[in-house]
């Protein structure tokens, strides 16, 4: 019976974060897709500096959805 009551106050105390883990990851999912939107485009640039080399790389990228993504480098 010890046992019994044990497991069932273990219970009782770790659901309310297993709810609020999956409340979390549906918040999150939502915020992704309002983000996301229907299509981004978008431009970075990255530098790489050694002693004896330095280089900067353009990419551009565009989406439309999960579907299509298109990335170009310009060197």
């Amino acid at each position: 019976m010890k046992n019994m009551f044990r497991l069932l106050l273990l219970l009782s105390l770790t659901w309310p974060a297993i709810a609020s883990e999956e409340r979390a990851r549906q918040v999150i999912d939502e915020m992704e897709q309002l983000y996301r939107g229907d299509s981004s485009d978008a431009t970075m640039t990255m530098q790489v500096q050694t002693p004896n080399y330095n280089r900067t790389l353009t990419m551009s990228s565009q989406s439309y959805g999960k579907d299509y993504a298109f990335f170009r480098i310009h060197a």
